[in-house]
């Protein structure tokens, strides 16, 4: 009687690699289009009424929620069309260039971080695209050179994507204190993933 040969069975690792990459690659998209990047959350009492303000940041467009009393109204804007309005404005007001910047650079600074960000997430979802279609093909017997670093450039781009996101976001003004929002640790995990 022969032995049953050992490749019969579901392969175990291979399993937990694509479903590692499958996580990794639902949690960067669902970071990547969603709008709590960097959010902040301030109230105050004001002669007995509560009035609080919660704003989010994406990488495409930005929001605020002001409530007072419980009655809650929300705003959003497009970072580019934010920045193309207010540059507008500022050429209808006739200022000069520097005026212009003080006045806008600030949602310039967004959609810049912002573009970029998203630039990196998008080739670190496509690199993680690629290794699904790699793993695939190795299991039909067809492999792709240096495909077992493919994940790891996906995670590295996809990390790239949100440090420089970070650290090309502006300054925020004084007083305020915005934190890492949701979105942003889901395209973290992602990475670590």
């Amino acid at each position: 009687q022969t032995a049953p040969s050992a490749g019969t069975g579901p392969d175990r690792t291979m399993m937990i690699h694509t479903g590692l990459i499958v996580v990794a690659l639902v949690l960067a998209l669902l970071g990547v289009m969603g709008d709590a990047w960097s959010v902040e959350e301030q109230s105050q009492d004001v002669l007995g009424i509560t009035v609080s303000v919660e704003s989010e940041v994406g990488l495409t467009d930005m929001s605020a929620t002001s409530c007072v009393d419980g009655e809650c109204t929300t705003a959003s804007e497009d970072l580019s069309e934010a920045h193309d309005n207010c540059t507008s404005l500022a050429s209808d007001l006739e200022l000069n260039s520097s005026a212009t910047e003080e006045m806008c650079g600030t949602v310039g600074d967004m959609a810049s971080a912002g573009f970029t960000g998203t630039l990196f997430i998008i080739l670190g979802v496509l690199a993680l695209i690629v290794t699904l279609v790699a793993t695939f093909m190795g299991t039909r017997g067809t492999t792709f050179p240096f495909s077992q670093f493919y994940p790891f450039g996906g995670a590295a781009l996809t990390l790239i994507g949100v440090v420089a996101w970070y650290l090309m976001m502006p300054e925020p003004p004084e007083g305020s204190d915005p934190s890492l929002g949701a979105n942003a640790w889901m395209t973290i995990v992602s990475s670590v993933f």
